[in-house]
């Protein structure tokens, strides 16, 4: 084993000379069809990214990093440091369970390899030099090349939940299916997602309040809407605390993060940590079909 492997327990990861067996694993048809061609490269055939264009590269939100392919937590932002190699660096893993070290003989040379323990994915390498122990570290840099973030719920006053919470309010489905279009249905009762660009929403610049469509309850103003080109309402912030709330959604063989109604729990959309930084660093991204507008005139 090499030196650079030993200096690796240091992380208190384990450290083998080969990959142990995934304890989850993903087609490649499947994989290919929800990551990107960047995502798939790194994490499937061990590419690196260029220096300097990663996402997270300059988060400093609060928050965790987990596994883009299985969710799995794998660093948090109070180990994260500038290295200034342009690549995200941490001075440990989040916990035992995070990532596993290898020994990584390419290239002619040996290196340490740093996995995701549960499903093997590639993330990075690890170096010896990364911030001394007596400066607070591990003398270790584990680097990932690429990862998830999941903001944590600072900077948004919408609740996260782990299991979708019991709504305020009930309406029959006779009722709904009647006084809502099948679109509306289909997205606010089945989850379901309207194709981009086609929601009659995604433009409005009007001053204004977005209520839920089901049951009427206020979910964003448009004050939060920003143009984030993505085809969808996007909002940096609901409109006040309990207008919506945010769930863990693990559908799909990934995890997201649902937006539901706080009051009759209407699927609205999904949350994601790419929003302006300036605000809450979130992009509450929206259907238009879950949503319905009511103008105001502009505050004087």
């Amino acid at each position: 084993m090499s030196n650079q492997s030993v200096k690796a327990s240091k992380l208190n990861i384990p450290v083998y000379d080969q990959p142990p067996a995934p304890e989850v694993t993903f087609s490649k048809d499947e994989l290919r069809s929800r990551l990107s061609r960047l995502e798939f490269q790194v994490t499937q055939s061990k590419s690196t990214e260029k220096a300097f264009s990663g996402h997270y590269l300059y988060t400093k939100d609060n928050g965790e990093f987990k596994c883009i392919v299985c969710g799995n937590l794998l660093f948090t932002t109070d180990k994260k440091f500038d290295s200034g190699t342009g690549w995200p660096s941490f001075t440990n893993v989040a916990g035992q369970t995070s990532a596993i070290a290898l020994a990584d003989f390419s290239y002619g040379t040996v290196r340490t390899e740093v996995a995701c323990r549960k499903c093997g994915a590639h993330l990075g390498h690890i170096f010896d030099d990364g911030p001394q122990e007596s400066e607070g570290g591990t003398g270790l840099r584990p680097q990932p090349w690429l990862l998830r973030a999941a903001t944590s719920s600072k900077g948004s006053s919408a609740p996260v939940f782990t299991e979708r919470p019991a709504p305020k309010v009930t309406f029959p489905e006779e009722e709904l299916r009647k006084r809502l279009t099948k679109e509306q249905y289909y997205v606010t009762q089945e989850k379901g997602t309207e194709r981009a660009f086609t929601g009659q929403y995604v433009k409005v610049k009007d001053n204004g309040d977005f209520n839920c469509v089901v049951c009427g309850n206020l979910l964003f103003t448009a004050e939060k809407k920003f143009e984030s080109g993505t085809g969808w309402p996007s909002f940096t912030d609901v409109a006040k605390e309990n207008s919506a709330v945010r769930i863990v959604d693990d559908s799909h063989g990934m995890e997201r993060t649902e937006v539901a109604c706080g009051q009759c729990g209407a699927h609205l959309g999904h949350v994601f940590d790419d929003g302006p930084r300036h605000d809450t660093g979130l992009r509450y991204c929206i259907n238009s079909a879950s949503l319905k507008f009511e103008t105001k005139p502009k505050k004087k």
